[in-house]
């Protein structure tokens, strides 16, 4: 809250939640959007990706995540957005840290969800890749905001930074 501002002489804070933060000021920087991405080297194997049921074939990397009652999204959606029916979750790896989860997909043991704004950098350097277009939004009410308390912008530098913040997030540049 507005305290830890004033003890710990921050100016600006990029925060993942619900975007409640009694006396500061909160501008969503952007919201989730998730997609599979797996490593490269699993599109050589002998089942490729071609369609959405193929996933069905592939090791799934489950994660599960839920924080003050949020529920992350999760195979079971994306294949519902992707029109696979009948996909019954296999016991497979499963993570509740999402870091895991990536890393697993980086070293070829499945096919993870990925969020855009964690898998950008391993994406551009062909450490993992998206099979599928299709992606899902995360919790309507969860995004990365960027907070900062009031009388800020008067401080020209936290001022242009939250401006580059806002600009990094409209280009898609990666956080």
């Amino acid at each position: 809250g507005m305290q830890d501002f004033e003890r710990n002489e921050i100016d600006v804070a990029i925060q993942f939640g619900p975007g409640l933060y009694p006396g500061l000021s909160a501008e969503r920087l952007f919201a989730h959007v998730i997609y599979p991405v797996c490593s490269p080297r699993l599109l050589q194997g002998e089942f490729p990706l071609a369609a959405p049921r193929d996933l069905l074939r592939h090791t799934l990397i489950q994660q599960s995540w839920s924080g003050q009652g949020v529920v992350w999204p999760d195979w079971h959606m994306w294949m519902l957005a992707a029109g696979v029916d009948g996909f019954e979750p296999k016991p497979g790896l499963h993570y509740t840290d999402t870091h895991l989860a990536i890393q697993a997909a980086i070293d070829g043991h499945g096919v993870a969800l990925g969020d855009e704004a964690l898998v950008a950098d391993d994406l551009a350097a062909g450490r993992l890749v998206r099979p599928f277009a299709l992606s899902i939004g995360g919790p309507p009410n969860f995004a990365y905001f960027v907070i900062y308390p009031p009388g800020i912008m008067q401080n020209p530098l936290a001022a242009s930074f939250i401006r580059w913040l806002h600009a990094e997030a409209e280009t898609g540049g990666s956080a």
